[in-house]
């Protein structure tokens, strides 16, 4: 890595090619995509974020369903040794 560091030489951007400085309202306005225009993004993005969601609540829930809705309690544990 050091080898190309040393041997190779950088490109410069050209003085036409300049970017604009980065502002603060100008970072999160870079990352938008208007889901119109790009159809295919707005619906992969929305079935993983409903899928995501659907998980999220399951697992969320399923503890509550295993005790309430089958009616099995966890067992209690029995003590291996002194606590102090």
């Amino acid at each position: 890595m050091l080898l190309f560091v040393v041997v190779l030489n950088d490109r410069r951007i050209a003085p036409e090619n300049k970017l604009a400085p980065y502002t603060h309202e100008g970072v999160p306005r870079s990352f938008w995509l208007n889901p119109r225009e790009n159809q295919a993004f707005a619906w992969a993005w929305l079935s993983r974020f409903v899928l995501i969601m659907g998980l999220a609540l399951l697992l969320t829930y399923q503890a509550f369903y295993l005790i309430h809705g089958l009616g099995r309690l966890p067992r209690p544990q029995k003590s291996v040794g002194k606590p102090w």
